[in-house]
């Protein structure tokens, strides 16, 4: 239910600050600008303080712990693919080509070595912001991924986001840019039924295997929803 309730309440969220403060960059940046990064350090504890008693499980912590003890781990800018990029990929493009970045960076929340929550921070009004907090599943799934292709060796995941799916993916452009993989929240998301059982995400999907049904489910949203 929690994880539901996750769901469901980011993509909320996410929709509708992507209507009123998404701005597009033509280029793949992946060095959090310094500003960014002090946005996010300013505004961790504050979010910290503020988390309601007793529902520190609901933002990744414990009973027990202590959430202020957290620190925060190298962000993800979040890139998008827009509809009209997906309805007019053809067949061997590259994944990079389909992908739009955002002015949007997620910072893991890290405690005793593991990803908690997941600290957003946001370009407002021409100033960085810290502006959302929580998002525990998500950080659990992107630890997942960070451990089996970590940075270190030059695999350097991206995070994506197709808002009209409600859904997340990663992307491995070292590997071979054709791959484009789903996350999935206990069990349950938009990955394939071939694929749900690698909990690890110790293999990653050719978007050959999935482009076909997510633009069906992307064109069924833009039919029943006002995007």
């Amino acid at each position: 239910m929690k994880g539901k309730r996750f769901l469901k309440s980011y993509f909320s969220y996410i929709a509708c600050f992507a209507i009123l403060f998404f701005i597009c960059a033509s280029g793949i940046a992946e060095d959090a600008p310094k500003a960014v990064t002090e946005a996010a350090r300013s505004g961790l504890l504050p979010f910290l303080e503020k988390m309601p008693a007793g529902e520190e499980e609901y933002y990744g912590f414990n009973s027990g712990e202590n959430p202020e003890q957290s620190s925060l781990g190298e962000p993800f800018l979040l890139y998008t693919i827009t509809p009209e990029a997906l309805f007019n990929y053809r067949d061997g493009e590259t994944v990079s080509s389909l992908l739009t970045s955002t002015q949007v960076w997620l910072f893991p929340v890290v405690l005793g070595g593991d990803y908690r929550a997941m600290l957003t921070v946001a370009r407002q009004e021409g100033v960085w912001k810290a502006v959302a907090f929580g998002k525990a599943a998500l950080a659990r799934e992107l630890q997942k991924i960070h451990q089996q292709w970590p940075d270190s060796k030059g695999y350097e995941p991206k995070l994506v986001a197709v808002f009209q799916a409600t859904a997340y993916f990663f992307t491995l452009p070292a590997e071979d840019d054709q791959n484009l993989t789903p996350l999935f929240f206990e069990g349950k998301g938009f990955a394939p039924e071939f694929y749900r059982s690698d909990e690890g995400y110790r293999s990653t999907v050719k978007i050959s295997q999935i482009i076909g049904q997510l633009r069906e489910t992307v064109e069924e949203n833009l039919k029943s929803q006002d995007f």
